[in-house]
């Protein structure tokens, strides 16, 4: 079942619950009302226990369902004339003593939120201020389960009366109930304490500040988005390690920063834009960019910083040629087919520089097949991407088609590789994905996901023989391997027209709709390989020479794009 519908159902029992209590005490039947109360109270449990993703509105009415319960349970006990004067003084005392106290556990949770929004926060970096303590866990999910512990002695309470033949155990109850109340919330308040004495505010921005000027970084690499695309900036980490020049990851988003992998590259993170416009860093030269997010515009107008959009991968789709490449000082790419693509799409005349692809320096070149071994093939499809194209990505129209005849050919064992954001924008995809999923886990275990988050892209293709993906910046990563590669063609395009649309697939082995020409592709990959000439050149065209070293070229255009800037007055 769900999520959502055991919410509906919850909140549902919710109300019946509170119908049904109000009901007995108008009626004045204990039945009902020990029912509704337990019903009520019981399902606010479950939904506490439910991925926290109801709205504020929803949680605000539960909040105000609790304190209904317990004045509905009030007035039955004060209408049912079972405490004396003194008791019935202490029960009210008591009762109204827990609502205070429950109003003040969540005044807790609004004060442990506010400290945790955070205004700046660095990494790897020395004199910050290090990561956020965890949150306490009785201001979370098990705080909330003890409390509503608490709400449900009073019922249970109640239903006991008739046995023990009096109201005093209600009493007893309500006592217990605002002790076990008041242990949650001071303990809880005395884990706020660490957060209370941490940097907030603008001294913690100025913390940070000071933390990333002693650093003193000539390189600033930017992401604005949450972490839905932190893969942008996960394939460039390593290449930054290696740059040998001082650099700083610019984060907008705090999230990211607390998903960001490991590194040794310092770390800040700054959502407010406020901030960011005060936190100058005269040492920075270069801001690369990896996405065309229109946060970008918050660092591109700092005239003390040349700006170069990296982006995240080279390919032939048409956000490659997107307007917005206009707001940069330079476009850097990988090889001259990228330069071509970049330059016919401009709408202003700028430099295109070509640096290579150095995350590909470390791709293990093909080994001959041995006579009997398998054949490794990874099927990595791309996204569903934001052009509205149902021909972008060949997940939905033939995923599961071309994972059933890679699973029908002999010899073959399947990798499968989602993109990071498959399904993020069409639940379709979502559901193409789960049936690929599905496929290889019933064909046995010699088939198997890559997740995106466990392995990395270029371990996959250091562990397979040949690629099976789409028109993405994966094809161009993995021409570095020499292997035989399949690129989708949902059209079912003309051959010559389909490659030379795409310039990236001149070397491949074409798949139309539903995996049309795939088995017969695989056997010629495995034996005589007829496009591996082609594939040398579209590798050099796409890569650069193979004798540059990327990594030499990418550092000599950061130090001449730096260089390039007019000296500060």
């Amino acid at each position: 079942m769900r999520a959502t519908s055991r919410r509906e159902r919850l909140l549902l029992a919710v109300v019946l619950g509170l119908a049904v209590l109000l009901a007995g005490v108008l009626a004045d039947v204990l039945a009902l009302v020990v029912l509704g109360a337990l019903t009520a109270t019981l399902a606010d449990l479950g939904l506490q226990r439910l991925p926290d993703t109801g709205s504020p509105v929803q949680g605000d009415l539960l909040h105000a369902a609790s304190s209904v319960r317990r004045l509905l349970l009030l007035a039955h006990v004060l209408r049912s004339g079972e405490l004396a004067g003194g008791s019935q003084a202490a029960f009210v005392v008591l009762v109204a003593a827990a609502e205070v106290l429950l109003a003040g556990h969540r005044v807790l949770q609004v004060v442990d939120d506010r400290l945790r929004s955070r205004r700046a926060e660095v990494r790897n970096l020395p004199g910050a201020a290090g990561p956020l303590p965890p949150r306490s866990g009785l201001l979370g999910g098990p705080g909330r389960q003890l409390v509503g512990a608490a709400e449900l002695l009073l019922p249970l309470s109640l239903a006991v009366t008739p046995l023990l033949g009096s109201y005093a155990v209600v009493v007893a109850a309500a006592g217990a109930a605002v002790l076990l109340v008041l242990a949650v919330l001071l303990a809880a308040g005395r884990s706020l304490l660490p957060l209370w004495r941490r940097p907030r505010g603008d001294r913690l921005v100025r913390a940070a500040h000071e933390a990333v000027l002693a650093h003193a970084p000539a390189v600033i690499v930017y992401l604005s988005e949450g972490p839905q695309d932190l893969h942008c900036l996960k394939g460039w980490l390593g290449t930054l390690e290696a740059l040998e020049r001082p650099a700083v990851v610019l984060l907008r988003d705090m999230d990211t920063l607390q998903r960001l992998p490991a590194t040794t590259l310092p770390a800040v993170c700054v959502p407010r834009r406020r901030d960011l416009r005060s936190f100058g860093l005269p040492s920075a030269r270069v801001a690369l960019f990896v996405t065309h997010s229109p946060g970008n515009v918050d660092l591109v107008r700092d005239e003390t910083l040349a700006s170069a959009h990296i982006g995240h991968g080279d390919s032939d789709k048409a956000a490659s040629r997107n307007p917005v490449n206009a707001l940069y000082d330079e476009l850097w790419v990988a090889g001259p087919a990228a330069r071509r693509r970049k330059l016919a799409g401009l709408t202003r005349p700028m430099p295109v520089r070509v640096v290579g692809r150095p995350q590909v320096r470390g791709v293990q070149p093909a080994r001959p097949l041995l006579p009997g071994t398998p054949l490794r093939v990874l099927y990595a499809p791309t996204w569903e991407g934001l052009a509205e194209d149902p021909y972008e990505s060949s997940l939905l129209h033939s995923g599961p088609a071309i994972v059933r005849a890679l699973l029908s050919s002999p010899d073959v064992e399947v990798v499968y590789r989602p993109h990071p954001k498959t399904g993020f924008r069409t639940a379709a995809f979502s559901r193409a994905d789960e049936q690929v999923r599905a496929l290889l886990t019933a064909a046995g275990p010699q088939h198997r996901v890559a997740r995106p988050g466990d392995v990395d892209l270029y371990t996959c293709f250091d562990e397979v023989d040949v690629l099976v993906a789409d028109i993405s910046g994966v094809v161009t990563d993995f021409l570095a391997s020499d292997k035989p590669y399949f690129v989708v063609d949902g059209r079912g395009l003309p051959e010559t027209e389909f490659r030379a649309a795409n310039p990236s697939a001149a070397g491949a082995y074409l798949v139309g709709p539903s995996g049309a020409g795939l088995a017969e592709g695989l056997q010629l990959a495995r034996t005589s390989d007829p496009l591996r000439p082609r594939r040398r050149e579209t590798r050099a065209d796409l890569l650069g020479p193979v004798d540059q070293d990327p990594l030499v070229l990418f550092r000599q255009a950061v130090d001449e794009l730096g260089r390039a800037l007019p000296a500060l007055d």
